[in-house]
Formats: structure tokens, sequence, C-alpha cells
């Protein structure tokens, strides 16, 4: 990672273009913890989570982690140094990073490519409001019966996100 490339070269990013469809704080990890893990976070949800990746490692937790980080593009990436170290000393992580100005607003079909296994993975979900309805709406549509746990980051206005040309 330097200034020209903030970005860590072990997170992968989602290049696919997809085409949308027309109380601060993250929820407390169990004692008990699944195979299986999905972390997806948006915007300042990163910090969250990280949080909840501390105390995944702080139990030597050995199961299946994907996690799963959405922004607008590198330069907004928060905590970029944090998400280096966690895929550089997590072996059980999983790190995608999905950048809306390179692969398009984030949307239930971007989810769907980005982890074709959600459906058989607790996931733990923070971000803003709409990123967390958008989520929940996809749960229901598809049905899904593993649990989604949820926390909302409380997050100053921005502007409207205008879509990436083609």
């Amino acid at each position: 990672m330097n200034a020209d490339n903030p970005l860590p070269p072990s997170v992968r990013w989602l290049e696919a273009r997809i085409e949308p469809n027309p109380a601060a704080g993250h929820p407390p990890l169990p004692a008990t913890l699944p195979d299986r893990m999905l972390l997806l976070s948006a915007d300042a949800g990163v910090t969250a989570t990280l949080s909840m990746l501390r105390d995944l490692q702080a139990r030597h937790y050995q199961g299946d982690v994907v996690w799963l980080h959405v922004c607008r593009n590198p330069a907004e990436l928060n905590q970029a140094r944090a998400l280096q170290h966690a895929a550089d000393s997590y072996p059980e992580l999983s790190l995608l990073v999905h950048f809306e100005d390179r692969a398009g607003q984030f949307c239930a079909e971007a989810l769907t490519l980005a982890v074709p296994d959600v459906a058989e993975r607790t996931t733990w979900l923070c971000g803003p409001s709409g990123f967390v309805d958008m989520v929940q709406a996809y749960w229901r549509s598809h049905g899904l019966t593993t649990p989604l746990h949820v926390g909302r980051c409380l997050t100053a206005p921005t502007p409207a996100r205008q879509p990436v040309p083609a």
C-alpha cells in the first residue's frame, strides 16, 4: 500500500459491473460461533466490523470468514491499514472490497456474485440505513433462513450517488 495505490494488495477487488435494480454499534458475537460467517459492511460500518473481527481473532476462531466491505472508491476506504493488517494476519479471512466507482453501485446481484454461498453463512451486517434495508430486503426476497444480525451506523448525509458510466 502506498500513496499511489492505497489498496491492500491482498484484497480482492470486485470488478464485475452490476447494474442496480430500479443505533450505531454492532450486534455482539455469540459465545458459540457458526462454522461459516459473513461480515458485511459499508461506509462507517467498517469500524464496528473491525471490532467483530478482532473479537474473532482473540477467540482464535478458525471457521470460514468472508468480509465484504462496500465503499465508493479507494480514497474513501476508511481503515485501509487495519484492513491490510486483517487480510495479512488472519488466514481464515477472505476479504472483499466492492468499490462502486469501479464495480457499479452495490446491489443484491452484486452480493450474490461476491458471496455465492451467502445463504449458508450466518451474517453480521453493519452500515448506513439504506444499505441495511437493501440487505434485509434481499434476505426476505430470497427466503434466506440463515441468521442476519444487524447494526446500523449513523452517518452524515451524503450527496446522491450518480450512476457509474458504462
